[in-house]
C-alpha cells in the first residue's frame, strides 16, 4: 500500500474513531501531518455546506403540472403529479418521489440530488417506471438567474445512441420552480419537458 493510501484509510478510522473516544472520555490519537491532512480533507468533502442548505428549501410536497413534447412542433402532452422530498443522510442528499399518470399509466419516479464539495458540481440520479435505466446529470448553480443548469445523456430504446440532454431548475420562488428539458438529436436541440411546480 503505498504512502497516501494509507494515509487516507487511516484518516478515515479517526473519523470513525474520534466520536469513540470522545464518548469513552479517551485522549484522541495522535496523528502525523499526512494523517492530520487527509482527515482535514475527508471532513471537508463530508460536511453540508450552504449548497446543500439550498437543495434543503427544495424539501417538502409539491404539486406537478408536467407537460411533454413527444414530436418537436407537437402539442404538449399535459398531466399532474405530485413530488414528495426529504433530505437524508445528516442533511447531504435532497431525496424525491414523484408520483402521477402518464397517458392512462401510473407513473412513479425517484431522484436522488446533492453537490460533491471535492468537484464542485451538482449532480443528479433518476429512475422510474418507465426505464430500466439509470439517468445522470451534473452542473452548477447560476447565482444572476437562480437555477440549477444541468447536463446528462441517455440510451435511447429504438437505437442504443446516447441522447445529449440539458435541464434548467429555476427557483422562482421558495413555493415555485420551473423545470425545462431538451435533447439534442440529429445536431439539433430541442425541447422535451416543462415541469411546473408548486409547494402544497
Amino acid at each position: 500500500m503505498d504512502r497516501s493510501r494509507g494515509a487516507v484509510f487511516a484518516a478515515v478510522a479517526l473519523l470513525v474513531a474520534l466520536p469513540v473516544a470522545a464518548q469513552q472520555g479517551e485522549a484522541p490519537p495522535e496523528m502525523s501531518p499526512e494523517e492530520a491532512a487527509a482527515t482535514a480533507a475527508w471532513e471537508a468533502a463530508a460536511t453540508p455546506g450552504p449548497e446543500h442548505e439550498r437543495l434543503a428549501g427544495m424539501a417538502g410536497e409539491w404539486a406537478l403540472t408536467v407537460s411533454m413534447w413527444m414530436q418537436p412542433g407537437a402539442e404538449p402532452v399535459v398531466s399532474q403529479a405530485s413530488a414528495s422530498r426529504r433530505m437524508i443522510l445528516g442533511g447531504r442528499y435532497l431525496e424525491e418521489e414523484v408520483t402521477g399518470e402518464f397517458m392512462g399509466t401510473e407513473f412513479v419516479g425517484r431522484g436522488l440530488s446533492g453537490y460533491d464539495n471535492v468537484t464542485g458540481r451538482h449532480w443528479g440520479t433518476w429512475v422510474d417506471s418507465a426505464s430500466t435505466a439509470l439517468m445522470e446529470s451534473a452542473g452548477t448553480w447560476d447565482e444572476a438567474t437562480s437555477s440549477l443548469v444541468m447536463e446528462g445523456s441517455y440510451s435511447d430504446p429504438m437505437t442504443g445512441a446516447r441522447v445529449p440532454f440539458r435541464s434548467v431548475l429555476k427557483v422562482v420562488s421558495p413555493d415555485e420552480e420551473v423545470y425545462t428539458s431538451w435533447e439534442t438529436r440529429d445536431g439539433q436541440e430541442v425541447k422535451t419537458m416543462e415541469i411546473v411546480s408548486r409547494r402544497k
